[in-house]
């Protein structure tokens, strides 16, 4: 389990839900071995699909909600110099343009390829428990705050 997360912590409150006892605002925090963390956070019904990655040299939002212009790439950052100086860059932005194809179609056809050709597909069964392991994490830290 390579990229499972060695740290889950989640917390949230219900507000809307009360006679159900179901969070309605969760923020999920996964902190992996490689240095990497995520955060998710479900607010409200309105639909998302948008990913920011910060590096040390540029950052990167991929936003599937958008029509055009769905990857942004920002030559942004922070330089150092000489000691304990800092210099914060504002470079160029770079719009890519992606094809706009139905996220839930792809999944279906290339599922059924797999089907067809005998292929082992990218995401399998076991990523499936893994998710599952995450979210038992994730409400078992919901409950020790709450």
């Amino acid at each position: 389990m390579a990229h499972f997360p060695e740290e889950i912590s989640a917390y949230g409150g219900i507000y809307i839900q009360e006679d159900k006892k179901i969070e309605d605002t969760v923020f999920l925090h996964l902190h992996f071995a490689s240095g990497v963390d995520a955060y998710l956070s479900w607010l409200d019904s309105h639909e998302t699909r948008r990913v920011t990655v910060v590096g040390s040299k540029k950052m990167v939002i991929f936003d599937n909600i958008e029509p055009r212009n769905k990857l942004s790439i920002f030559d942004k950052g922070v330089d150092w110099i000489g000691e304990g100086g800092v210099s914060v860059r504002y470079g160029d932005i770079y719009l890519l343009s992606i094809p706009l194809h139905e996220p839930l179609r792809i999944v279906c056809e290339y599922f059924l390829d797999c089907i067809m050709d005998g292929k082992k597909p990218l995401s399998d069964g076991s990523d499936g428990l893994n998710v599952l392991r995450v979210l038992k994490k994730a409400q078992e830290s919901l409950e020790r705050i709450t």
